[in-house]
């Protein structure tokens, strides 16, 4: 029982969760709707930057919805969704390089 909450909270699903409240927070235009995805990424970024190559980009990943939120406080909604390709390309990238093991 443990194992699934685990993978939920550090998995693909937390993953497709957290850009779900992101996409839906920078329309309906509520930046504190991208805390919620900054929490549940959180984990899976601090998982990654033990990785010797994407450590790095690990610190981006919350950063950039950290960003997303003060973009659309600042009614800079297009910079908003320019802050989400960063974290969408490396998810992408990530399960490119999974499915291919």
């Amino acid at each position: 029982m443990s194992d699934s909450w685990i993978s939920i909270l550090l998995g693909w699903p937390a993953i497709l969760i957290a850009f779900l409240i992101a996409i839906l927070g920078i329309l309906r235009r509520k930046p504190l709707a991208l805390i919620a995805p900054v929490i549940l990424v959180l984990p899976i970024a601090l998982y990654l930057f033990g990785a010797p190559k994407v450590s790095w980009l690990a610190l981006l990943i919350p950063a950039c919805f950290i960003g997303a939120g003060v973009a659309i406080k600042f009614r800079r909604y297009h910079i908003a969704w320019l802050c989400l390709i960063p974290n969408f390309s490396f998810f992408c990238w990530l399960a490119v390089m999974v499915l291919g093991q």
